[in-house]
């Protein structure tokens, strides 16, 4: 190759040379700023899905829904053995003698520990916006009782003195049979295992 040929290379390539600095540099920059993928998610999206799909997550809510199973099935199966256990208490009150009416007082304080028990049916049997307003009425309901039955044990005098503890004592076993057939014909009265 002549000094000819030489030159014009060597000019060619110094009048490329500062484009093409421009154009590594402007390449850096490009390979250097990339925009986000549209395939990357959010890091609460991510997150949600790896809570979602843990295997603890998993189990959690497994034992959650076994733990509910359970209590509707116990519940079927305790809560008319204490409105019975309260039916007794309310006969024995009303119609014993003393030592009968201390028995059914001891009975009456073992039975009103499951009082919050109709809640847990309340609360599953109830669409969730009315879960509150009902739990109110519950609870009145309870209050109103409470003042009710000695008032209308004094309206009632001495001749009528058993209408009412007959009354409710019937109510309560009723009640309490009637939760005992829909148990046993909706099968919450078999025992799981």
């Amino acid at each position: 190759m002549g000094p000819a040929i030489m030159q014009r290379i060597d000019a060619n390539f110094q009048g490329i040379g500062g484009d093409f600095w421009i154009a590594a540099a402007l390449f850096l920059l490009l390979l250097l700023y990339s925009l986000p993928s549209l395939a990357l998610q959010p890091v609460e999206t991510f997150a949600a899905g790896a809570r979602q799909h843990n295997p603890d997550a998993l189990e959690a809510r497994a034992n959650l829904a076994q733990g509910q199973a359970q209590a509707d099935s116990t519940l079927g199966r305790v809560l008319p053995g204490i409105l019975l256990l309260m039916a007794a208490a309310n006969a024995m009150v009303g119609f014993g003698t003393l030592p009968v009416v201390v028995a059914g007082c001891a009975l009456f304080g073992l039975s009103m520990s499951g009082w919050m028990l109709p809640l847990s049916l309340l609360r599953r049997e109830t669409e969730p916006e009315h879960v509150a307003w009902r739990t109110g009425l519950y609870r009145v309901c309870v209050d109103g009782g409470i003042f009710l039955g000695p008032f209308l044990s004094g309206v009632l005098g001495m001749h009528l003195a058993g209408l009412l503890p007959t009354i409710s004592t019937a109510a309560l076993a009723l009640t309490a049979l009637l939760l005992l057939t829909r148990a046993r014909s909706s099968g919450t009265m078999a025992v799981h295992g």
